[in-house]
């Protein structure tokens, strides 16, 4: 929850480290007047062109200049956009900050387009819409490019909300049309492993999806999850999954998948013939590429266990059971920091204390 403890603390976050790295980003490369900066595209695109032509010397200015390293990413001059977006006050521009590395470390972004795009992003705080039950606690619609948090300001869910400034980030006109699952699986994926204190217990109403990212992740490579979702091309990610050389057949695999998950989203009877045709090509799919890797086949399993649970009819309640008495994958795909922390994959097992009630 937001309390004044974390919003103290995360103020002590901007002025340590987002003032030297942002405001250089937004003047010493090139931005000296920002107070004409909305009237002056030219000085936007004459930057992305400095950016895509010489990052490198560019970003090493950066670097010399405040002692911080950047890896010569230019992915972190989307930093700008936020600083110098009118519509969020500073408080909100700093939940983006946190968000840094999750920025910085995906190779795959449009810089120009995510440039324009988080700009003029804007949040609000609104009582909820008719059509959305209780639990829907924020969203983002990306036609009206609005975060919109369905309680107090003062007072809110940080877990879902840093999930919804995600989408703000990634989701846009063209990865809209992804898998529903593929779109909301890899979303709570990054919000956990570079938001989240526990980032290997799914807390949220998204445990299947994620799980099954994970799936997807173990059977094409996490690069290649990546560079679907924030590009919204699935073509790389299909011949990837083709191992029967039929593409079509890897096609109709996530088309299948993505409507068992839609089924199970709207409480539906999922289909016991395209249930078990989505475990049967995933079985496959590992004892043909995978048949001697013992650590790929243990993690498929664990991941093929939630999966199961889709049937329950509690399958919330029988997730919370599964995590307990299985433990927990120890596996980051994404952040760096946390690969550092925990460079080997093990099981690890959790107090009940420690889990959430997960409600659909």
């Amino acid at each position: 929850m937001n309390t004044n403890k974390t919003r103290s603390k995360s103020k002590t976050f901007i002025k340590k480290f987002i003032r030297g790295t942002a405001i250089t980003l937004c003047i010493y490369v090139g931005f000296t007047g920002l107070a004409n900066y909305k009237s002056n595209d030219d000085t936007q695109y004459k930057l992305m062109r400095d950016i895509d032509d010489n990052p490198k010397y560019i970003l090493a200015q950066v670097k010399d200049h405040t002692g911080i390293e950047t890896n010569d990413n230019p992915n972190l001059v989307l930093i700008h956009a936020i600083m110098n977006n009118n519509k969020l006050d500073d408080e909100e521009k700093e939940y983006f900050y946190k968000l840094l590395d999750l920025i910085s470390e995906n190779p795959y972004i449009d810089k120009k387009a995510t440039y324009n795009h988080l700009r003029d992003l804007d949040i609000v705080y609104t009582k909820r819409p008719a059509e959305y039950d209780e639990t829907v606690l924020a969203i983002y619609s990306e036609s009206e490019n609005v975060v919109k948090v369905f309680e107090s300001k003062d007072s809110f869910n940080e877990e879902i909300f840093f999930h919804e400034l995600v989408h703000s980030i990634f989701t846009n006109e063209i990865n809209i049309n992804l898998p529903k699952f593929i779109l909301e699986g890899q979303t709570e994926l990054l919000t956990n492993e570079y938001i989240s204190e526990k980032p290997f217990i799914e807390r949220t109403t998204y445990p299947f999806e994620v799980a099954m990212v994970k799936i997807l992740c173990e059977m094409v490579g996490e690069d290649e999850v990546l560079k679907t979702y924030t590009t919204g091309d699935m073509n790389s990610l299909y011949d990837k999954l083709n191992y029967t050389n039929n593409r079509k057949e890897a096609v109709d695999f996530v088309s299948n998948v993505d409507n068992i998950f839609r089924a199970f989203q709207d409480g539906r009877t999922i289909p016991i013939e395209k249930y078990n045709s989505m475990i049967s090509y995933m079985d496959n799919f590992f004892n043909s590429n995978y048949q001697n890797d013992i650590e790929k086949h243990e993690i498929y399993n664990y991941y093929r266990g939630i999966i199961y649970l889709l049937n329950e009819e509690k399958p919330y309640e029988e997730y919370n059971k599964y995590i307990e008495e299985n433990g927990v994958i120890v596996k980051a795909y994404y952040s760096d920091k946390l690969k550092e922390t925990y460079p080997i994959t093990k099981r690890a097992y959790i107090e009940k204390k420690q889990q959430k009630t997960l409600k659909k």
